[in-house]
């Protein structure tokens, strides 16, 4: 499995990035002889910083002489409460959540991961209203792995198997191809991308139109539906506003279709053109696109959601004389 073999292959990625072996085990030993498993503070930061065994301060900034009195653990760090207790405690003492970070990996690898930006940007990680919930969402996400993967009991063995993946892009392409193909990996990415969309998406047609000009290369079936759900709302848009009442349509047609079947002959409608027969037209894009009987080619889908895209545009525009 492509996370298990990132995870052994930690040591010889990281080595050809680093002047010097990183031997984050050792960095382990070094921190537990100075832990006092109740508390959590400068003695445990200094060892990491001070550390032989790897570059800290190739990455980050001494900070263990300014973090203060030890600060107590809370009992039970494998809960979320207990996490985000500890960890909002050591930023407001540190101010520097990724040094937060490091220090809780070392001290407890089995519910701390490092918080990497190339991890972050890998999983398409969504901004989080402060750092504190950002790391609190890196940790979930990486636990979500371990739980869904065998072979890796902690959440540092998860982070440093996906700190090789992130960095693994230019060789290795046949581990970095099984980890694009692999359904939980795709599926935590497109959560994550629609998590980061969701917190300004309004459902709305332009938000919609937006999400199907995105979609067309990557996907330009789905593109193609997204499209006629706009078009439906259109098309009602159309007919509240002159009048159209909800017909009831013939057996098996749903509202939407009755009411395009009364605007199809029209190609001006109180200011508002549209080409001959297009909204008839567009009705069957429509269908096609939902039932795919025949389905659409990518030009085809193009076409529909370029045209749709106008039609939205001139309607925005018609809706805007009628009220000026």
């Amino acid at each position: 499995m492509w996370i298990q073999e990132f995870h052994a292959l930690f040591p010889q990625i990281i080595g050809e990035l680093c002047s010097k072996r990183q031997d984050l085990a050792a960095v382990e030993r070094e921190v537990a002889k100075v832990h006092s498993s109740t508390h959590i503070g400068s003695a445990e930061l200094c060892a990491i910083e001070k550390s032989t065994s790897w570059d800290y301060l190739n990455w980050w900034r001494e900070l263990g002489p300014t973090i203060g009195e030890p600060i107590p653990m809370p009992p039970d760090l494998s809960s979320p409460q207990g996490k985000e207790r500890i960890i909002s405690v050591l930023y407001e003492r540190l101010k520097h959540i990724e040094v937060v970070s490091v220090l809780l990996r070392f001290v407890r690898p089995e519910e701390f991961g490092i918080l990497s930006p190339p991890v972050s940007s890998l999983l398409g990680l969504p901004y989080e209203k402060d750092h504190v919930a950002y790391y609190l969402k890196y940790l979930s996400v990486l636990d979500g792995f371990r739980n869904k993967y065998a072979g890796l009991p902690r959440i540092a063995d998860v982070d440093m198997a996906l700190w090789s993946a992130a960095h693994a892009e230019w060789n290795y392409h046949a581990l970095v191809d099984e980890m694009y193909e692999d359904t939980y990996f795709q599926q935590v990415r497109l959560t994550n991308l629609l998590e980061g969309l969701g917190r300004h998406w309004q459902r709305s047609s332009h938000h919609r139109m937006l999400l199907a000009n995105s979609l067309l290369k990557a996907d330009y079936e789905v593109a193609a539906v997204v499209t006629g759900v706009i078009y439906e709302t259109v098309v009602n848009e159309i007919a509240d506003r002159i009048g159209i009442h909800r017909p009831i349509g013939k057996h098996g047609e749903v509202v939407t279709g009755a009411r395009v079947q009364i605007l199809k002959d029209r190609t001006k409608i109180d200011g508002l053109s549209v080409p001959p027969r297009s909204f008839d037209t567009w009705w069957k894009m429509r269908g096609r696109a939902v039932h795919g009987d025949p389905p659409l080619s990518q030009q085809e889908a193009d076409d529909f959601v370029r045209q749709i895209d106008d039609l939205m545009r001139r309607v925005e525009d018609w809706r805007n004389n009628l009220r000026a």
